[in-house]
């Protein structure tokens, strides 16, 4: 069960990412970001966002 304490709002995560809300709520509808979904508002845990972090990190180029 998710801790309620670690779930962050759209509006906070993008605000994190530096993004557009939008984009945030494109990456849960693409199901890239998992959601959970509470009436019309989303929640994000904190444990995903750091998963898709590292999910999206480029490595550094081999020389």
């Amino acid at each position: 069960m998710p801790n309620a304490e670690r779930l962050l709002t759209v509006k906070e995560v993008a605000t994190i990412l530096k993004l557009n809300t939008l984009t945030v709520y494109a990456y849960i509808r693409k199901r890239q970001l998992p959601a959970v979904k509470f009436g019309r508002n989303y929640r994000i845990e904190s444990k995903d966002l750091a998963k898709f972090i590292k999910e999206h990190h480029l490595s550094p180029k081999n020389k």
